[in-house]
């Protein structure tokens, strides 16, 4: 199955990268590090609450200010708690889906590396596996299979408990990487657009939503 093959080769590539993870930045990726990512959390939330205050954006269970502060505790105690895993930082594709993929009988090759980054491998699959749900033939089943065509690479250098505990981590952990590398953007040019408001909205709100679930996943 291609999606399979893909995976597999998304962690060998990054398997084979991780040895050369100090000249990384020197090509000026996205810095996904967990010290970057949790000095970006106050600053994210201060832009949410100028975001919820700008646009009057009323969206269905977007949480209130009021809820704001737990959130952002769990955001944090998420990405400590995936720092302490010692998941080796290389490199990793923010912009993964089918179109930027090419998959053969020997093998895969990703195109648009545009944005690159250097952190958590683990999120480069999660924005792949976002494009795999919308699949036609999506089940628990075949998600099943094609995350453990990727996560198998990894059992080979990581404890099974460690990669457990980050496959429930990791979706908070990568949402939340992209939501705030989306951010740091929009405002380092203001003012944003109001569409521009109400996608970071609906992104916190999604957020909310998923710190709220229940964090079993099978790995």
């Amino acid at each position: 199955m291609a999606w399979q093959t893909a995976a597999d080769c998304l962690a060998r590539l990054q398997l084979l990268a991780r040895s050369q993870q100090h000249m990384i930045p020197e090509y000026e990726v996205r810095d996904l590090r967990s010290r970057r990512l949790l000095s970006l959390v106050p600053r994210f939330f201060e832009w949410m609450e100028a975001c919820q205050a700008a646009t009057g954006f009323c969206g269905e269970e977007l949480p209130s200010a009021a809820d704001l502060p737990a959130l952002r505790d769990t955001v944090i105690d998420t990405l400590t708690t995936l720092e302490g895993l010692d998941i080796p930082d290389t490199i990793g594709h923010m912009d993964l889906n089918p179109h930027n993929i090419f998959c053969s009988d020997s093998g895969s090759v990703f195109l648009d590396w545009a944005e690159t980054f250097i952190g958590c491998p683990l999120f480069s699959f999660e924005y792949l596996l976002q494009h795999f749900r919308r699949t036609p033939f999506a089940s628990s089943s075949s998600e099943e299979h094609f995350r453990n065509s990727y996560l198998a690479c990894w059992r080979c250098l990581l404890p099974a408990e460690n990669i457990h505990a980050a496959t429930r981590l990791i979706p908070l952990a990568a949402l939340f990487a992209y939501a705030a590398t989306l951010c740091d953007d929009i405002f380092s040019h203001p003012p944003p657009l109001p569409a521009q408001r109400r996608y970071l909205l609906q992104l916190l709100r999604k957020m909310d939503r998923m710190s709220h679930q229940p964090k079993e996943v099978c790995a």
